[in-house]
């Protein structure tokens, strides 16, 4: 009886607070929650100022504008998330807005603050942290100054290699991974040590387009045997990187290098060894505690959603993220967390919001979330990966559970994958359809710029009529192979791919297999137009096994390393108006094709070199005979009719200006000139100037700053 007393008249007080015809109300990390939520005597927390509008809504509903919650500027910190649900929605003319308050900075914090460190000898600094004594609190990454710091690792820089199979019950006993196991693997032994305690210890691995964090079970010095907790998956060492390379995070003994940090997970003891410069006795020191900071939590099987709330100018900062025992992860790690999640969301707009210094991505909207927007956002500082649309799982258009229709606009990702290696992409579109995705900057990131679909065949998979236009994407590939800039997968009708600029795909003496486009398998349907590609370490195109009927016009492809196309096995594709601008490589992957149904015609090629333009051997008129497919395909015609071999004259391509001098024969195959100027940030030059203030290059190596 008393609690439902107490439930009665904090009701019947909190509408008193409110009032009936409140527009607004505020918040403010000085405040009291049992404030009345005004400008002058604000809310402490934003659950308090959720719960002010619900108390609106079962009054007399919201007011005829909406409702808007200010929040003034300043920490809010939080141990878990703050969860909306439908009853926390606006309506299409009454929105719920969460704003920061003028140019005010709101900072949702999932950190904590660790005082008391104190030197100790040979550079170490340390303190004890009660909360994390025996397992309780476990963090893996440490920020100084809002200076991310590296968990200790060995070795400091670059990496071991697997030296051969560790062998166990589910070792294939023939094939290629015969003998292979996924829970261990072989060493040299001097990489081990006679460590007392492995609990907190863990590898990471790197595969080709792919990391893994995998916690330690034990290790043996003397035979060089690591045996791990979970399972890897794929068998190690891996078929595509036999000395497959490894770092060891956190062993005792790591911490030897000042920017490093170790925690012992029994005892509780942080230790530091600072950078130059650093004072950690002056210094804030913060270690995540919450994982998310926000979930909009619908439900969309039940028709439950959350509907027309807007977040605008808020910074989410500092979240955590849990290594298990049985975590394996995925391609491109879409099973990772965020630190915004929506669900069953409808109708929600997040603007002018910043989210950085996480261990996962910024922001996923998952199944059952549709026409909702992200705009404006800076994501930078990532554990992994940017904004994330739909999910792994394929659902019907007609299911509620399927998301789509969300559009991403005008954002600047970088610096990414900072924890999940290949989770580090700029924007993930698994099984979703009707996104829209243009006008974002993407750069400085680990593996792939956009990736778009998420199943390795031509069969239907819940993924259409994605628009992927206007991004300016440079410099990802940093450190994984085999993606690009736009990476594709799967049967993506009416997908367009169309006035993107790409360009360093990869970097000098880092992985191969870095392109430009890259079309993986059962990629069909996509149309791929106006788009301008160079500086690729690989192909600016790529077209993998069992991709076809896709098309490609009015592109330029200048400056790939080794070669520009790799079309030899992609069936029914028209290729046609573009420009293929070498100094180098050649222009198609193999010397032979399997077979020429493509339509390839009225194409400018143009190489720098002096090396005579061959095309697969032949030269150009040899060329020019050959058959473009069987009679019932293009009616017999022969490849590159209407094409020429001549310089485009860019206005200056060494400078990599790629526009067109008035004369060049490009307008006559039929070429439209690129509006080189339109890709990228749009709006106020205080915005569209933020990458020359911001822009922060990607480590090479793990936890290594440049």
């Amino acid at each position: 009886m008393r609690t439902l007393m107490s439930m009665v008249f904090s009701y019947v007080c909190l509408v008193a607070v409110v009032g009936a015809n409140t527009t607004e109300l505020y918040v403010s990390p000085t405040g009291l929650d049992n404030n009345p939520g005004s400008r002058d005597k604000p809310f402490a927390t934003l659950s308090r100022a959720r719960d002010a509008v619900r108390a609106m809504k079962r009054g007399k509903g919201l007011p005829q504008d909406g409702v808007t919650v200010w929040l003034r500027g300043g920490e809010y910190f939080f141990s878990g998330p703050l969860e909306l649900n439908s009853a926390d929605s606006g309506e299409p003319d009454k929105p719920v807005i969460y704003s920061a308050y003028k140019d005010e900075v709101p900072v949702l914090s999932g950190g904590r603050c660790i005082k008391g460190l104190h030197p100790v000898g040979g550079g170490i600094w340390e303190v004890s942290v009660p909360e994390a004594k025996g397992g309780a609190w476990i963090f893996r990454t440490l920020y100084v100054n809002g200076s991310r710091y590296t968990l200790a690792r060995s070795p400091n820089n670059s990496f071991y290699e697997m030296e051969g199979a560790l062998p166990d019950e589910n070792s294939p006993k023939d094939g290629a991974e015969a003998g292979k196991s996924k829970s261990g693997f072989k060493v040299l032994p001097a990489v081990l040590g006679q460590w007392p305690d492995n609990s907190g210890i863990n590898v990471k691995l790197w595969g080709r387009w792919w990391t893994s964090l995998l916690m330690v079970r034990s290790v043996d010095p003397s035979g060089g045997a690591v045996k791990l907790c979970g399972a890897d998956k794929q068998y190690l060492p891996y078929r595509h990187r036999k000395k497959t390379p490894f770092i060891i995070e956190n062993h005792p003994g790591a911490l030897d290098v000042s920017g490093e940090w170790q925690l012992d997970r029994n005892t509780g003891v942080l230790k530091i060894i600072p950078r130059a410069g650093d004072d950690l006795s002056s210094m804030e020191v913060i270690a995540p505690v919450a994982e998310r900071l926000l979930v909009l939590k619908g439900d969309a099987a039940t028709g439950s959603y959350v509907n027309h709330v807007v977040f605008r100018g808020i910074s989410f900062r500092y979240t955590n993220w849990t290594l298990t025992p049985d975590f394996t992860g995925m391609q491109a790690d879409a099973d990772v967390s965020a630190v915004i999640e929506c669900y069953g969301s409808r109708n929600c707009l997040f603007e002018g919001c910043e989210v950085s210094q996480t261990d996962t991505s910024a922001i996923w909207l998952r199944r059952g979330t549709r026409e909702c927007t992200v705009r404006q956002c800076h994501f930078y500082d990532l554990g992994a990966g940017g904004v994330k649309l739909g999910e792994t799982q394929a659902y019907a258009q007609s299911d509620p559970l399927c998301t789509g229709g969300n559009t991403v606009e005008n954002c600047y990702i970088h610096n990414a994958g900072h924890v999940h290696g290949s989770g580090g992409t700029g924007i993930w579109i698994g099984a979703s359809s009707d996104n829209t995705v243009t006008h974002n900057e993407i750069c400085d990131l680990w593996y792939t710029g956009i990736a778009v679909g998420w199943r390795w065949s031509a069969d239907l998979n819940g993924t259409r009529n994605n628009r992927i236009t206007y991004n300016y994407i440079h410099h990802i590939m940093q450190r994984l192979s085999d993606g690009g800039g736009i990476y594709t997968l799967g049967f993506q009708p009416q997908t367009v791919l169309a006035n993107n600029i790409i360009h360093d795909s990869g970097r000098d003496g880092g992985p191969s297999h870095c392109r430009g486009i890259y079309m993986d398998e059962g990629s069909v349907g996509f149309l791929v137009e106006n788009n301008l590609v160079y500086d690729t370490q690989d192909a600016a195109l790529r077209m993998q096994i069992g991709t076809g009927c896709n098309v490609f016009i009015n592109n330029i492809l200048a400056y790939a390393r080794e070669y520009a196309v790799d079309m030899d096995v992609a069936r029914t594709c028209v290729f046609i108006n573009n420009i293929v601008y070498l100094d180098q490589g050649r222009l198609f992957k193999f010397q032979k094709w399997p077979h020429y149904e493509k339509y390839i015609s009225k194409n400018l090629y143009w190489r720098t070199d002096g090396q005579p333009f061959t095309v697969m051997g032949q030269s150009w008129d040899e060329w020019r005979k050959q058959t473009q497919a069987p009679m019932s395909y293009f009616k017999g015609q022969t490849m590159d009719q209407g094409s020429l071999v001549t310089d485009p004259q860019f206005v200056d391509a060494e400078k990599r200006d790629f526009r067109l001098k008035a004369g060049s024969k490009a307008f006559a195959i039929g070429f439209k000139p690129l509006d080189l100027a339109a890709p990228g940030l749009i709006g106020d030059e205080n915005w569209t100037a933020l990458p020359s203030r911001e822009r922060t290059l990607i480590s090479f190596e793990e936890g290594v700053a440049r």
